[in-house]
């Protein structure tokens, strides 16, 4: 793990936050790519990678989104403590089927699409349809645990609507994450795969 983020670590159940291989994917992809705007859904440990990018480079728009008020309210208060600026985390609650509730809110376009929540892989499921949009046609997407069915659909999905994308699958056994890249991101770099 990187030390930049062992002091958060502890903080975060080892099942539910990101897994290692996806966590050096993000640094992987922040440094390959430099994305001027970052969508995270399930805010954890990823995410002090994303303030210390965004810190680093002025002008980066980074949102989060999670579901569960107590719980961002906890990561609010170790991100500010940590010297970043938690105005960023939205609350989406739930709907019926225990996704992301976006009837009043307008998912933003974005560079880097983060996605490990909502926990339940069925709600994380009914983040096709949003991300299914044309406008997120250049989008970088990680999907964490697509070793699961549902997230692995999900991920598929995404690809199969956009022919133009790489997929990468991301092994850190017994997890999986699946990486999209747009194949005109990738054909702007030498041609390598990530160094994850």
């Amino acid at each position: 793990m990187n030390p930049f983020l062992l002091p958060f670590a502890p903080f975060y159940t080892p099942d539910w936050r990101a897994s290692d291989a996806a966590l050096d994917c993000i640094e992987a992809v922040l440094f390959k790519y430099r994305p001027g705007s970052i969508l995270e859904f399930g805010p954890g440990l990823s995410s002090f990678l994303f303030y210390r990018y965004a810190a680093k480079n002025p002008g980066v728009s980074y949102l989060v989104y999670d579901h569960e008020s107590s719980f961002a309210y906890e990561h609010a208060a170790r991100v500010d403590k940590a010297g970043f600026s938690s105005l960023n985390i939205n609350i989406l609650q739930l709907n019926a089927s225990q996704g992301y509730d976006f009837i009043d809110s307008v998912l933003p376009t974005a560079a880097f699409i983060f996605i490990d929540g909502p926990p339940s892989s069925e709600a994380r499921w009914q983040l096709a349809k949003p991300l299914s949009e044309p406008r997120f046609d250049e989008s970088i997407f990680l999907i964490d645990d697509t070793h699961r069915a549902n997230e692995n659909e999900l991920a598929e999905h995404l690809a199969a609507g956009r022919r133009q994308h790489s997929i990468q699958d991301i092994l850190f056994p017994p997890r999986r994450s699946t990486l999209l890249i747009p194949r005109n991101a990738a054909a702007k770099q030498t041609g390598d795969k990530l160094g994850v």
